[in-house]
């Protein structure tokens, strides 16, 4: 078996306003903040300044694009967490988990602007299986037990169908925008008790440096 090392790493935040107009984001901040006091430091963040703030958020994604096709990878391993999307909270969250099938697929619907899901795209990801299962294998061999999902397509297991979610939905267009890379979707629980430690993440970090 031949492997392809990983020469490159690339790291994003998903949060929703950093994909949406600076225009909206007061919204977002009335939904996260409730009632909760805030500093009089934030009165000084005015339109002008989520534009700046935007501004520079769309030169790191253009630097992120441009460093990603100059190195031109022959597949791309993306991490990120879930939030009831692909997995469910009570029915089943894992604390790392794999998808195995041909077809990584989720919609970039905010719920919180009150988003049509009819009229939103969804986003399609071509995995790469061969590598995808021969990663999963040698994490197994590290010990790490890994939940995979061997579905064609990704398909959420919760109540409601949201797919792969939105920190690879939202991410993944804006690194590549032409969604041409073979990808290998790696989940990792950031948000259901019990969490695995920031010692299980690095070591997983270490654990794919050394199988890729």
């Amino acid at each position: 078996e031949t492997t392809m090392p990983i020469g490159l790493g690339l790291a994003c935040s998903h949060s929703p306003n950093v994909f949406i107009e600076p225009e909206n984001w007061e919204t977002r901040y009335k939904q996260a903040i409730g009632n909760v006091p805030q500093p009089a430091a934030a009165a000084q963040e005015t339109l002008e300044v989520r534009r700046a703030y935007a501004k520079r958020i769309e030169d790191g994604f253009a630097d992120l694009r441009k460093t990603l096709a100059d190195y031109k990878p022959d597949a791309l391993i993306m991490l990120s967490d879930d939030h009831n999307e692909m997995y469910d909270e009570n029915l089943c969250q894992p604390t790392i988990a794999m998808f195995l099938g041909e077809t990584g697929t989720g919609s970039q619907v905010l719920r919180s602007l009150n988003d049509d899901p009819a009229k939103v795209p969804k986003v399609n990801l071509k995995c790469d299986q061969e590598l995808s299962k021969f990663i999963a294998k040698g994490l197994m061999e590290r010990h790490f037990d890994v939940t995979v999902t061997r579905t064609k397509e990704t398909k959420s297991i919760g109540p409601t169908d949201r797919g792969m979610g939105h920190g690879f939905t939202r991410a993944a267009p804006m690194i590549m925008p032409e969604l041409n890379i073979p990808t290998v979707l790696i989940w990792l629980n950031c948000y259901f008790e019990p969490l695995p430690t920031a010692r299980r993440c690095l070591d997983l970090g270490k654990a794919l440096t050394e199988i890729c």
